[in-house]
């Protein structure tokens, strides 16, 4: 239904311009700072979802940080100095380094070839040890396991490395609040795109009722239309017969509820 889903969201949707922008640049930018935690705590990433050349990308910037302390002075002594002044640090990217690693022998398929048998652009499977974890007994739904629960262990870890003026906890904080933020967007999107077809769907029902029908559409169903209803039902029914229908062109499906 091309032309009801323009009226619908030229006529009656409402953005939350500031939310929405936020959401979005966080959900954008959100790649690589995600990357620092899921390879932890998911498993079997889609092949177009993981990639270890972004992994080593991480890698070899944060593994370059403490150097610039020296002013980019590098010889073996000072090599020996950075490595062992920030063990935490570079204890945590070599662990990263290692499972990432991991979840790259696990992708499903190789370069060059092609499987239907498994979300290419999957985010992964969450970890065991995650479906246990209940709070008064019941295990948390998918939307508060993902945006509270996964990133929870590396936000609290990051605070408590803070208070010891490490560098870690400063990354772990950031990479958790960002991991949070980034589901956030996504499950606020999934919403929106659910609730747009069963408006979509009301508003179709509605059209039909208030241009044939002369049905009352804002008490009963609370959509107004902004356009005089003709006089005439022949005319009211073309109307209504013309905004609900399907293009040719289109391969949308009709929804039932």
């Amino acid at each position: 239904m091309k032309k009801q889903n323009l009226y619908y969201r030229a006529t009656f949707r409402r953005f939350n311009l500031i939310k929405d922008s936020i959401l979005g640049l966080v959900f954008h930018l959100c790649s690589y700072p995600r990357l620092l935690i899921e390879v932890f705590i998911r498993t079997d990433f889609g092949h177009r979802y993981f990639s270890l050349a972004a992994a080593l990308s991480v890698f070899s910037l944060l593994a370059f940080i403490p150097f610039l302390q020296s002013g980019l002075y590098f010889d073996l002594d000072m090599l020996y100095y950075v490595l062992t002044d920030n063990p935490l640090w570079y204890g945590y990217l070599f662990t990263f380094l290692f499972f990432s690693w991991k979840r790259y022998r696990e992708l499903k398929v190789k370069g060059g070839w092609y499987d239907h048998r498994w979300f290419s652009l999957s985010a992964g499977v969450r970890r065991d040890f995650f479906e246990k974890f209940t709070i008064n007994g019941k295990t948390p739904n998918s939307r508060v396991m993902t945006i509270w629960i996964e990133p929870l262990p590396f936000f609290i870890v990051g605070i408590l490395l803070l208070f010891f003026h490490s560098i870690l906890g400063i990354l772990l904080a950031f990479c958790s609040i960002m991991y949070c933020l980034s589901y956030m967007a996504a499950y606020h999107i999934g919403d929106n795109l659910i609730w747009d077809i069963i408006d979509e769907k009301i508003v179709s029902e509605a059209t039909t009722k208030y241009y044939e029908g002369d049905e009352d559409t804002v008490a009963k169903r609370g959509v107004q239309f902004y356009t005089d209803r003709p006089d005439d039902k022949e005319l009211g029914k073309i109307i209504a017969n013309g905004m609900n229908q399907k293009d040719d062109d289109s391969d949308e499906t009709s929804y039932a509820f």
